[in-house]
């Protein structure tokens, strides 16, 4: 996967078993490089509002930045389960990016 230009925002989707919200994401930070190890943090502490409630497809803006590679940490899980899942993390291009 190679980024040029992230942005725009972020968009995750996390894992339902049995009608049972397992390791929800209710809590997260998002990072991004452009090298792998110099890490730029983008959320510090963001939150899904409501997904305990309403797990589904959940999108998060942030400011447009050059990286190649993203870390999206969980920081607390629904229920507090001490695992965390996700079924789905895209990156949306930043606007007018042409991606």
């Amino acid at each position: 996967m190679h980024f040029t230009h992230l942005g725009g925002g972020l968009v995750a989707q996390d894992g339902e078993l049995k009608g049972f919200t397992l390791g929800v994401v209710e809590k997260y930070r998002f990072e991004t490089s452009a090298d792998g190890v110099t890490w730029t943090t983008n959320i510090a502490n963001g939150s899904f509002a409501n997904i305990q409630n309403n797990p589904s497809l959940q999108e998060v803006s942030f400011a447009p930045v050059n990286a190649r590679y993203f870390r999206f940490t969980s920081l607390q899980a629904i229920w507090n389960s001490g695992w965390t899942s996700a079924a789905e993390i895209s990156v949306l291009p930043a606007a007018g990016s042409g991606g």
